[in-house]
């Protein structure tokens, strides 16, 4: 039986080795978490327009999950609404995974 743990050194990976299997592996995830994002956000595009309205946005971020403060739903939505107050919810997905909120 083992004891749970490798300890043989010829069977360990130096760090320079392993951060780009990480990185494999976290891109991968990212590229699941983005789909499941927009698989969501298709819920509230039934015409798939690739939009979906503001107020929408507003009462997703707001009232459901984790909710937001005003404030800070207004700070992630400021440059996305176009001008009929739609956002392109992939613009929106993008901001918010890569950090731009």
């Amino acid at each position: 039986m083992g004891t749970g743990g490798d300890t043989d050194p010829s069977k360990q990976i130096d760090f320079e080795s392993f951060l780009p299997m990480f990185l494999d592996i976290q891109k991968v995830k990212n590229d699941q978490t983005k789909k499941d994002y927009i698989e969501g956000f298709k819920v509230f595009d039934p015409k798939r327009t690739g939009y979906i309205d503001g107020s929408t946005v507003r009462q997703i971020l707001g009232k459901l999950g984790e909710k937001m403060e005003a404030d800070d739903v207004e700070s992630v939505l400021k440059g996305l609404e176009n001008e009929e107050g739609e956002v392109k919810y992939m613009d929106l997905i993008n901001k918010v995974m890569d950090g731009g909120c």
